[in-house]
């Protein structure tokens, strides 16, 4: 006599495998979804470096304008237009000595030109460019102003 095992029918709970499978799905979900915030802050990390050197390159651009006769044909560098109040220009950085602007490390840099068909009309043009710590040109403006 011989008697057959009890099977019951309605197991409870997750084999290992079924948990290992969900893990790795999960896994997978949670790497895309990271790779999307990693993204996203980096662009916006960017998008505030461009945005921080467009004002830089504004305010620098109005303040010369503001003050023409200080201003002379050439090129000026970072530390050069420390020499106006207007600007926020710190001390030089140790590493590249250059004037940095109000705590970033964003170095402006002007030229001032004059054509001659500028100079008949009392025009100078400015040109401004900001570039970061890596020499990196963010940003570049122009503008005029008449003496």
């Amino acid at each position: 006599m011989s008697e057959g095992r009890k099977t019951t029918s309605s197991q409870q709970g997750f084999t290992l495998i079924e948990v290992l499978a969900s893990i790795v799905i999960l896994t997978i979900i949670i790497t895309g979804f990271m790779t999307f915030f990693i993204q996203a802050f980096n662009f916006n990390t960017k998008t505030e470096d461009d945005l921080q050197a467009i004002h830089v390159a504004q305010d620098v651009l109005v303040a010369i304008q503001e003050n023409p006769s200080s201003w002379d044909i050439g090129t000026y560098q970072s530390c050069e237009l420390k020499g106006n109040g207007s600007l926020h220009l710190e001390d030089s950085d140790p590493i590249t000595n250059e004037c940095h602007y109000e705590g970033t490390f964003i170095y402006p840099t002007v030229t001032i030109n004059q054509t001659p068909s500028e100079a008949e009309l009392g025009l100078y043009r400015i040109h401004v460019m900001v570039f970061n710590q890596d020499d990196r040109q963010l940003t570049e403006t122009y503008g005029y102003y008449s003496n």
